[in-house]
């Protein structure tokens, strides 16, 4: 089916012909020349970094031959005056009594109500404990 004639699309063909009529192409000198600039700019860059990263080297270099700069280390070589070089035998820690009762479960053992972890969903087996375990939160016997 023929499409109508529009104004529109005859004013777009017109612009089209118009352009096509004066286009003409860029000369090759003008391409070159941009090629060239970009060539020296890319070099400019490649230059400028490889300037400071050998600066940088070399500033790392400088400052860790100075003497009197130690960067690994961060303590003092000998021991300050005043200071024990030997920790006193006697511990700071109060002493806890060994008793009877045990109120947290052994440290092999998980406590009592979490999973263990295991794929078997079996109990893992632990050493039994020689105190008798009781309840947190409970008052200790009688004596009398």
């Amino acid at each position: 089916m023929p499409e109508p004639h529009d104004s529109l699309r005859n004013a777009f063909k017109d612009a089209a012909e118009a352009g096509q009529a004066r286009a003409r192409p860029v000369p090759a000198s003008v391409i070159s020349e941009r090629g060239s600039r970009r060539h020296r700019r890319r070099l400019a860059v490649v230059a400028a970094t490889a300037c400071l990263a050998f600066a940088g080297t070399g500033a790392a270099a400088v400052t860790a031959l100075l003497p009197g700069s130690d960067p690994d280390t961060g303590v003092p070589a000998s021991t300050p005056s005043g200071f024990p070089s030997v920790l006193p035998s006697s511990s700071p820690l109060p002493s806890f009594s060994s008793s009877p009762t045990r109120t947290t479960p052994p440290a092999s053992s998980p406590p009592p109500g979490l999973a263990t972890g295991s794929p078997t969903g079996t109990p893992p087996s632990s050493p039994p404990s020689t105190a008798p375990e009781q309840p947190l939160n409970s008052s200790p016997p009688p004596t009398g």
